[in-house]
């Protein structure tokens, strides 16, 4: 499985997903807050500083797709 997180206008390679290969979101989700802030895209920006904070809170724990689709739901 791959897919494609635009956070960073230059870069649309996608991400391979292949059950072996970690990725480290927390520090994709930083390099897109760079990249937007040299843009000056203030709305990508805000966005991702957010959903780093997110990760952060819940970084380590673990959630079963019930839980997961409360948090969609009342997000």
């Amino acid at each position: 499985m791959s897919m494609q997180i635009p956070v960073n206008a230059g870069d649309t390679t996608p991400l391979d997903i292949n059950g072996t290969e970690r990725i480290d979101f927390l520090q994709v989700a930083q390099t897109g807050i760079g990249d937007a802030h040299l843009r000056q895209d203030s709305v990508t920006e805000k966005m991702l500083v957010s959903a780093l904070a997110t990760m952060r809170r819940h970084q380590g724990e673990t959630s079963s797709p019930t839980t997961l689709d409360r948090f969609i739901k009342t997000a």
